[in-house]
């Protein structure tokens, strides 16, 4: 009768720290772990761990596992992450951070005459007022919030870099790492969906 030697989560755990040493290492020497060769690593621990033991390892070194195979897309720090990935994953600090930013405005009474109209809130379901501008501030505002609420976040970064901020469609691609012709699609397709909404209301 063979016994197997036992494989602990601490051992497991070591394991993950050793992948991560490599990666940084690699990341260091101008070289990069592609994220198939992190994933048949991480499934190798997980293997393992299920041969010695007969069941999977704890939600901690499986949390762990997950943090390495996605280290490139939650350690990019780039500005318009949110707006270039049509699907980003975000570490804690960049949905706390994505969070504050674009928090909805809270109810508050308004006097009729200052309502103009609603719109719907995608995150609530509730409906966010539009005030009437009396001043180039609240018309901002209003702006701001009318564009939020119909477009998603790619469109409405595209969107404010046209046209608040006046850069053209290549400077926009730049700055957002995408090509022209992807801005110039991004940026008619929220026009039609602004278009559509105005004249439906």
């Amino acid at each position: 009768m063979t016994t197997c030697t036992p494989y602990t989560p601490q051992q497991a755990h070591d394991d993950i720290t050793t992948l991560f040493d490599a990666y940084y290492d690699a990341k260091k020497a101008g070289d990069s772990i592609p994220p198939n060769k992190r994933i048949e690593s991480a499934d190798a621990i997980v293997e393992h761990y299920v041969e010695i033991n007969g069941k999977r390892p704890p939600a901690s070194v499986l949390s762990r596992l997950a943090t390495y195979i996605l280290l490139d897309t939650l350690s990019d720090s780039h500005p318009d992450k949110m707006a270039r990935e049509e699907y980003p994953i975000m570490s804690y600090g960049q949905t706390g951070r994505y969070f504050e930013r674009n928090t909805t405005l809270k109810d508050v009474e308004y006097p009729q005459e200052d309502v103009i109209g609603t719109v719907s809130n995608t995150t609530t379901g509730a409906r966010d007022v539009l005030l009437s501008p009396i001043n180039k501030n609240e018309q901002a505002v209003d702006w701001d919030v009318f564009l939020r609420q119909i477009l998603t976040e790619r469109e409405y970064s595209v969107i404010l870099s046209l046209y608040k901020d006046g850069m053209t469609q290549a400077e926009t691609a730049e700055r957002m790492g995408v090509d022209r012709s992807r801005i110039s699609r991004i940026s008619n397709r929220a026009l039609d969906e602004l278009r559509l909404f105005i004249e439906n209301t």
